[in-house]
């Protein structure tokens, strides 16, 4: 053999030796001494069918596919495992309140732990080899079976994975048992493999988004305020008889915000979706240390749709009327408040959008008909009465904005003839005095 090797090659052949000898004795698994698992493991969502991760509560099943690889270019000597219970316990689900929730809570099935093996006085577990580029993957048909709170809490969920593993650095085989791997040995690694986390929906089978906006209408025109903190409170978690301003710090909130300059609130909440379920909530706002709320009550006509379709507008009002179309604040919808409504509606001031849809538009128009001559609460029209009213209404309104309209444009019309003629009547005695 010396004639074939190199002379600086002839003082490392017995270490390439004994190396290959201790590799053959001691059946060593991947290279010793790594620092990280070499695997992988993902989570996936069905992105083909609900692209946006929303799904509708107690209707649409949550599929999860979870993947784990050997991203090693060899072999990894591991705990024989990663069946899929092993995964479905690794499981972890955070619900909208922040709470984590672990599969062993929902009733899982506890293992039973096999005894220990000893080899040579050297304890050990059943281990099994995973080739290179050795996947396995587990598909998970609806999520809410393992995690029922999904079929009842809307709401955005995150759910991550971390699966415990051990690689060996030394295996050895033994009959009839099969693969075990040495569990003393220093040179093995151990920890959790982490999946990235995935993000999704509950959508309530009845909800919508929340438009709240804040006004100031002590005085006309009104004005927007912004920076003003917004809070959303669900009816049921507040007591029958409170003061808001007491309640404001005590009760848990649903949503929290701040007003943007236009009076608009703006969400605190990471998420894109702002998506309440139906049910009665008190929308609060905080403004010189004083606290005024309204009422979002149930139903469509309140805004509510079919998952988070619902578009739910809310006007806070302080130093004036706290509903929407009664100016003068005495409880009904009269000829003053028509005079009001008239007037604002001109000058297109935004307390003449009744309706909260952000502009000053016929809805306004055919918003303050139906409420013309009632008061906060009044009984029903008969169904037959109930047309010709509202069509009356609405022509009696219409007629008022569009004369204060006209009479707003004449007065314009007059302000800037009466200008034109001060300028020839100057113009005049200039050239009368040349």
């Amino acid at each position: 053999m010396k004639q074939f090797l190199p002379r600086n090659w002839r003082g490392l052949l017995p270490l390439i030796i004994m190396g290959w000898m201790a590799a053959s004795l001691f059946g060593a698994g991947s290279v010793w001494g790594e620092v990280s698992s070499g695997m992988s493991l993902s989570l996936f969502t069905d992105e083909d069918n609900y692209p946006n991760h929303q799904y509708l509560l107690g209707v649409d099943a949550v599929e999860i596919i979870m993947v784990v690889k050997n991203e090693n270019a060899w072999s990894v000597n591991t705990d024989r495992g990663f069946t899929q219970v092993d995964l479905h316990q690794s499981l972890v689900l955070t619900d909208p309140n922040g709470t984590k929730h672990s599969l062993s809570e929902e009733g899982a099935l506890i293992l039973d732990v096999p005894p220990a093996i000893s080899w040579n006085n050297r304890p050990t577990s059943e281990a099994e080899s995973l080739p290179a580029d050795w996947v396995r993957s587990v598909t998970i048909d609806d999520l809410r079976d393992l995690f029922p709170m999904l079929n009842s809490q809307p709401g955005w969920y995150t759910l991550e994975a971390h699966q415990t593993f051990a690689r060996f650095a030394w295996t050895v085989q033994a009959e009839p048992v099969g693969l075990l791997g040495i569990q003393d040995d220093p040179n093995n690694w151990s920890g959790t493999i982490d999946a990235l986390p995935v993000e999704f929906f509950i959508a309530p089978a009845s909800g919508g988004r929340v438009h709240a906006r804040v006004r100031d209408t002590s005085s006309l025109p009104a004005k927007m305020l912004t920076q003003v903190p917004v809070r959303v409170f669900k009816k049921s978690d507040l007591p029958p008889s409170y003061v808001p301003e007491t309640q404001w710090s005590k009760t848990r909130t649903i949503l929290e915000g701040t007003t943007n300059p236009e009076g608009w609130t703006v969400w605190d909440s990471e998420q894109e979706v702002q998506c309440l379920a139906e049910a009665e909530y008190v929308v609060m706002a905080r403004y010189l240390d004083q606290v005024e709320e309204a009422m979002i009550p149930t139903g469509a006509t309140a805004g509510w749709a079919t998952g988070c379709d619902g578009l739910v507008s809310i006007g806070i009002y302080f130093g004036g009327s706290h509903t929407p179309g009664d100016f003068d604040g005495d409880g009904d919808f009269d000829g003053k408040d028509l005079a009001e409504f008239a007037a604002a509606f001109a000058r297109h001031d935004p307390i003449a959008d009744l309706n909260n849809d952000g502009g000053v538009n016929p809805d306004d128009i055919g918003y303050f008909a139906d409420k013309l001559g009632q008061e906060d609460s009044p009984p029903p029209a008969p169904a037959a009465m109930a047309a010709p009213m509202a069509a009356g209404s609405a022509a009696l309104v219409s007629q008022a904005v569009t004369a204060d309209t006209d009479s707003d444009t004449d007065k314009k019309l007059e302000k800037k003839k009466n200008k034109r003629n001060i300028k020839s009547r100057r113009h005049k005695r200039r050239k009368k005095n040349k």
